[in-house]
């Protein structure tokens, strides 16, 4: 048993990442313990993290040099002004909102995993959306060893998060706004309609 923080060290080192150089400060709860892990020598650092993302609900980013790992539970939420954003000829909006077909997003999800209490025999999971017309399904295998309580919420939360971020946004944002990360919450009212959208990439503009 160890915990997240000490495990994403742990794997960083296998690309001689120091310390310095990633930041776990963020990491923390009763859900940041990781029981047991399988690593694969085929599978690179990110394909690795990116495994642990997926089961313990972490977003992985770069700001000034050091990736920040921080739980998607507690996000900073950042307040901007519809009058914040920035026009041009290309976006005399400065925004634009795109909506994902229900037939794009996942309806079952499944999700195996090592099961302590059967001998770390390989178990499985999984979550239904009852509602929609979508028959897509998302299927991840995790090398990890995980209480089933836990693992039970995983393809739950899955469905959801797909679902919550059916709605997209592509923001700009003026240069006073550059302290905004990725995994930050936008707070915004946009034509009267109040939204919450996280921001999972940004490109710095001329």
């Amino acid at each position: 048993m160890v915990t997240l923080p000490a495990l994403v060290g742990e794997l960083a080192g296998f690309v001689d990442l120091a310390g310095a150089q990633i930041n776990t400060d963020d990491l923390f709860g009763a859900q940041a313990i990781v029981r047991g892990f399988t690593v694969d020598n085929l599978a690179s650092l990110r394909e690795m993290i990116e495994l642990l993302m997926g089961a313990y609900h972490f977003d992985a980013f770069t700001s000034e040099g050091v990736v920040k790992l921080i739980l998607r539970a507690y996000p900073t939420s950042v307040s901007v002004s519809i009058d914040d954003f920035v026009i041009s000829n290309d976006n005399p909006g400065g925004y634009a909102l795109t909506r994902a077909r229900e037939t794009e997003l996942p309806a079952l999800a499944k999700v195996s995993y090592f099961d302590e209490t059967n001998d770390y025999q390989v178990a499985s999971v999984d979550a239904v959306k009852q509602t929609g017309q979508s028959k897509n399904t998302i299927s991840v295998s995790y090398p990890i060893v995980i209480p089933e309580s836990q693992a039970r919420s995983i393809p739950q939360i899955q469905i959801m998060q797909a679902w919550t971020a059916r709605e997209r946004g592509n923001i700009a944002l003026p240069p006073s706004k550059l302290a905004i990360d990725p995994g930050d919450v936008l707070d915004v009212s946009i034509k009267g309609r109040a939204m919450s959208l996280r921001v999972d990439s940004f490109d710095v503009g001329e």
